[in-house]
């Protein structure tokens, strides 16, 4: 069955990904054929996301890392943010992503597309927000999804909260903005059950560093990246807020954390260093950025 799946998933997310990002373009010839087209998949993809996800709950040892793959997310987080679905289970089916960008290829598109998850998508520019709008709309979607035009400072988050009308308790947040992320995770005032983070992987895992939280902070995108924070410091703040580090993805820039709940009690917590052990890309990375000018910058010990 597993390999019947991995193929399956493979055929379907070229497939289904061709078209939907051509709905994105505003220069789209032949929208509702595009949306025909979509359709059709629908229903193959939506089977097979409920065949996955009985997988995992029915395959008690099938571990996180082992468990990953791309539908429309990077990196192996779909199928990463099912397993712990299955472990810990839904309740609201609400999610929040700050960093959405056109919210089609992002952390949360799979739950709102194929499971019935009320999606918040927060994201600065306009022009994404704008493609995303138009093909949630295309696909008869618009309802599920609330997108929002905002650069969040760690003193804004709780007011945009509030004002879109997003439930203090949520299913999944994910935060990728490369940015003051970890100060947005420290202060936004909804509880979600699991978090995505990106970290900045030019760190080691005893490495506890962010940038300093400055309204309007610009990231510089270079070799590496000047921007965001270290597992080491997401780990600390949100251990404070009762959530536990549970894995890494294979690529070795995005964590998960849960909520530490009986929820999530099958699902083991696991080290900034035993992760970092079992992942090649971080060690490389952070192995290659030793001597960077990068490291120099302005940083803030957390």
């Amino acid at each position: 069955m597993k390999r019947y799946l991995k193929a399956a998933r493979y055929g379907i997310k070229k497939r289904l990904s061709d078209v939907l990002y051509r709905l994105l373009s505003p220069t789209t010839a032949s929208p509702a054929l595009l949306v025909h087209g979509i359709k059709q998949k629908f229903g193959e993809t939506h089977l097979l996301q409920q065949l996955w996800l009985h997988h995992l709950r029915t395959t008690p040892d099938i571990s996180l890392a082992g468990a990953h793959y791309s539908l429309l997310a990077d990196d192996g987080i779909d199928g990463m943010v099912l397993y712990l679905f299955a472990r810990g289970g839904f309740t609201n089916r609400v999610s929040v992503d700050i960093g959405a960008g056109n919210g089609i290829n992002g952390n949360t598109a799979n739950l709102v597309l194929f499971h019935d998850f009320k999606g918040y998508m927060l994201d600065c520019d306009g022009e994404a927000i704008a493609a995303g709008g138009r093909a949630y709309t295309m696909l008869g979607r618009a309802e599920r999804v609330v997108f929002v035009d905002t650069m969040l400072t760690s003193g804004t988050v709780a007011g945009v909260c509030a004002t879109h009308g997003i439930p203090d308790e949520v299913d999944l947040l994910s935060i990728d903005i490369d940015s003051i992320d970890l100060y947005v995770a420290e202060q936004i005032p909804t509880r979600a059950r699991i978090i995505v983070v990106e970290f900045n992987n030019l760190w080691g895992p005893d490495e506890s560093y962010s940038v300093p939280n400055v309204d309007g902070f610009r990231r510089e995108l270079g070799e590496f990246l000047y921007g965001g924070a270290s597992l080491r410091a997401f780990a600390k703040v949100l251990a404070a807020k009762n959530y536990k580090l549970v894995g890494v993805a294979a690529s070795g820039f995005d964590a998960f954390f849960v909520l530490d709940t009986r929820d999530f009690k099958d699902v083991p917590a696991m080290s900034p260093q035993a992760l970092y052990d079992r992942c090649e890309p971080w060690q490389r990375n952070h192995n290659r950025s030793i001597n960077h000018p990068v490291r120099r910058k302005p940083w803030v010990a957390i």
